[in-house]
């Protein structure tokens, strides 16, 4: 008789991600058993019908019931850091929640808010990831069933860590993707932060990587350059190198990549969403998901389900109070008449009450108009030399500056800088070009200004 094999369960996830450059989302579902990984892909268009086509793709793949993992995009998301109190773990989502939204020109309710903490010895220090709530619109009724809500390049730690040899322990990942260069800051297996650079020349992409590398992560830590497009990256990787930064290629490593039915150096976010269902199989400590506010919020809710309990223990105490303010009422009837009576006496052809709604129309006055000086102070203090040349400003339209700057960085540092000044939002930066007869580089911006741009 032969003995039974014992094998272990599968395993299986789905991760999903989204590219608005390319209007497509890419779904990659992991199956793992026995030490085996297999991968199924597909792309989707992100519209209206993608929940049905998704699920009947599941279901002829079998993986129907898997929990579901999607991805934001690294470009929507902004990363703060922040310093915390003392307080307890309950009242801790609501400290950071309101520290981001008095740093950002968003309330609470329009932003998804995930975060990683580490305890000081005064408090907390706190990174928070921020994506505005319309950003994660693509994933639509599937909001409800998610497993978990990543950026979209969380998954790719374990990704390098399992396709690629001698990666180090942290580094900044260097990848090009459609929507543009992705540099992703990564300590161990857990993604800490990333952003996004544009790739409209390769100058300026050189210029503004450079840039974003500077806030990401020091220069000590080494830069690991995803296989790709070698006719961008090299380039930009000695540039990096010239910089004092060390740079280094990742090498696949083919006996894990052929022992997996997955492709690691595709130019698609396939590798995203494949990492993103990883990351569902093997869940990790002190990454960013965005549903840790809807988990924080449920012992809230019981705790209220509980205060509505007690409440109903007080109605009958309530009532007794009734009886009071029933004995007061007459009295208060009595004082609001007199005070009717004061409001429609004239003086000097005015009543009181004339007097009341011109104030009140004066101050909405005040408030729609623009607050110049502060505009200008936010100008002043981000722009570090540059030659402004003129502001345009019209209500309900964006704000737009002509100036003129020494070289592609000095643009690119005072839109930055802009960008996190209070009240301003939605900074563009259009047609910078080179004058070669000055050797400055003349631009024009556009930004939003408080309510002063709202149509």
């Amino acid at each position: 008789m032969n003995p039974t094999v014992q094998t272990e369960p599968p395993l299986q996830a789905v991760g999903i991600a989204f590219s608005a450059v390319c209007g497509k989302a890419y779904a990659a579902a992991v199956r793992r058993q026995d030490g085996l990984i297999q991968t199924h892909t597909a792309v989707f268009d992100a519209d209206g019908g993608l929940e049905n086509r998704l699920r009947r793709w599941l279901t002829e793949i079998d993986a129907a019931v898997s929990p579901l993992a999607a991805g934001v995009e690294a470009a929507q998301i902004r990363f703060l850091h922040l310093t915390l109190p003392p307080a307890d773990a309950a009242q801790l989502p609501r400290l950071i929640a309101a520290q981001a939204e008095a740093k950002l020109p968003l309330s609470a309710d329009q932003m998804r808010l995930a975060w990683r903490l580490s305890p000081t010895a005064h408090g907390w220090d706190c990174t928070v990831a921020a994506v505005r709530r319309d950003a994660t619109a693509a994933i639509g009724t599937l909001d409800g069933t998610l497993a978990a809500l990543m950026p979209d390049a969380a998954g790719l730690p374990l990704m390098v860590r399992m396709f690629f040899a001698e990666a180090p322990q942290n580094y900044v990942l260097l990848r090009r993707r459609a929507d543009g260069l992705l540099l992703a800051r990564i300590e161990g297996d857990v993604l800490t932060a990333c952003t996004m650079a544009s790739m409209d020349s390769p100058q300026a992409a050189s210029a503004e990587v450079r840039m974003e590398l500077e806030g990401l992560a020091p220069r000590s830590m080494p830069v690991c350059v995803w296989p790709d497009d070698a006719s961008l990256t090299e380039p930009l990787a000695e540039t990096l190198k010239q910089s004092g930064r060390r740079v280094q290629p990742l090498l696949p490593d083919a006996a894990a990549v052929q022992k997996a039915a997955v492709q690691p150096v595709s130019e698609e976010l396939s590798v995203e969403a494949a990492g993103l269902a990883m990351l569902a199989l093997t869940p990790q400590e002190g990454g960013f998901d965005f549903l840790q506010s809807r988990r924080a919020a449920l012992p809230q809710e019981a705790a209220a389900r509980r205060r509505r309990h007690r409440l109903r223990s007080l109605a009958m105490t309530a009532a007794l109070l009734c009886v009071c303010v029933a004995a007061h009422y007459g009295l208060l009837k009595l004082r609001v008449s007199q005070l009717q009576r004061e409001l429609s006496a004239q003086t000097d052809g005015l009543t009181a009450a004339a007097v009341l709604e011109r104030q009140s129309y004066r101050e909405s006055v005040a408030r729609a108009r623009l607050d110049v000086l502060a505009l200008l102070t936010a100008i002043q203090d981000s722009r570090d030399g540059l030659l402004l040349d003129a502001i345009e400003f019209e209500a309900g339209k964006p704000i737009r500056l002509t100036a003129s700057a020494g070289g592609y960085d000095a643009v690119y540092g005072f839109q930055k800088r802009l960008a996190e000044r209070p009240g301003v939002s939605g900074v563009r930066l259009i047609d910078p070009r080179l004058d070669d007869k000055s050797g400055q580089v003349r631009f024009t911006m556009q930004f939003n200004y408080q309510h002063y741009t709202k149509p």
